[in-house]
């Protein structure tokens, strides 16, 4: 590799894997994308030295001010003090979003291919060949990482983002539901 824009990452954790089907964001071009979140400890030097390239390649000494970064913070809070990433995993960490319009090439640890979307979820680890490019547009300009390949190397404990299946029901195997019990207080008149 001779372009300094292109990197392989640090191991990082999984989330938000779209990596076998595009996914669609805010009303934009469906693309693959993963979430790569390093612990905060992470050396991210080649990272940040890839899109600093990609900075002085597009606009030299002449860097405009404001430029977005794809470096978050998972512990960022807004004015009224809520994380601005309430998810699984985030905390202590920086997360870093990679996406592609094209197909990506996705591998495990010995580097065969991985043809089973159950495979990359949420909560394993993987590292990624990614490339920084600049982007100047009316409404916003910086830098976004081109994911080219993603390697899992190894299982982790999934995110879940909903209660465990365990959790849902209560021992009470009764007539009436859990719903009719919260509103047998306080009844409703749906006109029904």
């Amino acid at each position: 590799m001779t372009d300094s824009k292109q990197l392989v990452t640090p191991k990082f954790r999984v989330a938000f894997p779209h990596l076998f089907e595009k996914e669609t964001f805010d009303e934009g071009e469906p693309k693959f994308s993963v979430t790569m979140l390093f612990p905060k400890d992470t050396d991210l030097a080649p990272l940040k030295n890839a899109v600093k390239a990609a900075i002085d390649e597009k606009w030299g000494d002449k860097r405009p001010k404001g430029l977005k970064l794809p470096f978050k913070d998972g512990d960022a809070v807004d004015e009224e003090g809520e994380l601005l990433y309430p998810y699984s995993g985030y905390e202590g960490h920086i997360s870093v979003k990679a996406s592609s319009r094209y197909d990506v090439g996705i591998v495990d640890l010995k580097k065969v291919p991985i043809i089973d979307p159950e495979e990359v979820y949420g909560g394993c680890y993987g590292r990624a060949f990614v490339q920084a490019a600049a982007f100047d547009l009316k409404t916003s300009k910086g830098v976004t990482l081109y994911l080219v390949h993603f390697q899992k190397l190894a299982d982790g404990e999934k995110f879940q983002n909903r209660i465990a299946v365990q959790d849902a029901f209560d021992d009470d195997v009764s007539e009436q539901s859990d719903a009719d019990k919260a509103f047998a207080d306080d009844p409703l008149d749906f006109g029904v």
